[in-house]
């Protein structure tokens, strides 16, 4: 299946089709085939904190996800993040954050479309020797420091990005 998806994504890009065909090799791909699209995202566990951004693709059109997820075995009942890259600091809005749970853990998680500011909070902490994330909740709070696998993930997809452009 993988390499149909990525044959089908490559082929819609004849000027750079070799380059997003090595890339891909590199994502989890999914097909909706109601809806026609593709999601490509990074390879790597879904268990656990997570910062990354992932792809949609229609067959005329693309764009860009966003999702930051607290995992653990506490509810915070996160409001908001704080980002700290090093020097670089930045805290949200207050944000309407899902929630769910199983097996006495919890998540907590936003999953939208990123705005500019979001794309470079991303790729500060991707560039960062200290990338953390604070979970901030009404009483609680918890720490994330980004694994080296997870900075180069969101690299990764944005330049994965910028070869998917129509």
């Amino acid at each position: 299946d993988k390499l149909n998806h990525i044959r089908s994504i490559a082929s819609q890009f004849p000027a750079s089709q070799e380059k997003i065909a090595e890339q891909l090799l590199a994502f989890q791909i999914t097909h909706d085939e109601v809806e026609n699209q593709y999601f490509i995202q990074p390879n790597g566990s879904v268990l656990g904190n997570e910062a990354k951004l992932y792809i949609g693709l229609k067959p005329d059109k693309s764009w860009l996800r966003m999702k930051i997820k607290y995992y653990g075995d506490n509810w915070l009942f996160v409001q908001s993040y704080k980002i700290a890259a090093d020097s670089f600091r930045w805290q949200s809005s207050s944000l309407s954050f899902e929630r769910d749970h199983s097996g006495g853990n919890v998540w907590e998680w936003i999953d939208k479309s990123p705005t500019e500011e979001d794309i470079r909070n991303m790729q500060a902490l991707a560039t960062a020797e200290n990338p953390i994330i604070r979970f901030q909740g009404k009483q609680y709070y918890s720490d994330f420091k980004l694994t080296g696998e997870q900075k180069n993930s969101i690299t990764s997809t944005l330049r994965l990005y910028e070869l998917l452009q129509f």
